[in-house]
């Protein structure tokens, strides 16, 4: 009696995975929540609607990035993923930013683990750095890498 319980059970579970597909993010979902971000990033200079619509925007990435698709293009994986890592770079500084955090500098171990992972940041970040640049900075960024993404796509 236990044998047809468990084969009824295991049939059940096939049935509905047959039913309700696992659906895998597509590269144009992916672009699609992150212009979605771009837009929230350009209208909303207090950050909450981009920290919060930052979350989504990662889960459709992920989804994207582990799943096939991603395999077969790697340069688009890769300016979509350097999208969302600018944009992730972004909350930081808005998360400093809401701690009162009154700026950074160039010095600051921070700073410096974060030249190394971005060289480029070196060149437009020095000195005594506002937080507001720093989140302008990730933004343009972010921007360029999504342009580039697009680009891909459409090819």
């Amino acid at each position: 009696m236990k044998k047809i319980i468990i084969a009824f059970t295991l049939i059940f579970f096939v049935s509905l995975m047959l039913v309700f597909p696992i659906h895998a993010q597509t590269a144009k979902d992916s672009i699609k929540s992150l212009i979605k971000l771009e837009s929230i990033a350009k209208d909303n200079p207090r950050g909450k609607d981009f920290l919060n619509s930052l979350a989504d925007a990662q889960a459709e990435v992920s989804m994207y990035l582990d799943g096939a698709e991603s395999k077969k293009n790697k340069k688009l994986a890769n300016s979509i993923e350097k999208t969302c890592e600018y944009y992730k770079l972004a909350a930081t500084f808005w998360n400093m930013k809401f701690d009162k955090v009154p700026y950074l500098h160039e010095s600051d171990e921070f700073m410096k683990r974060l030249y190394v992972k971005y060289p480029e940041l070196k060149n437009e970040l020095r000195g005594t750095i506002q937080l507001d640049r720093a989140i302008l900075w990730c933004y343009s960024e972010a921007s360029n890498n999504l342009a580039n993404a697009r680009k891909l796509l459409s090819k």
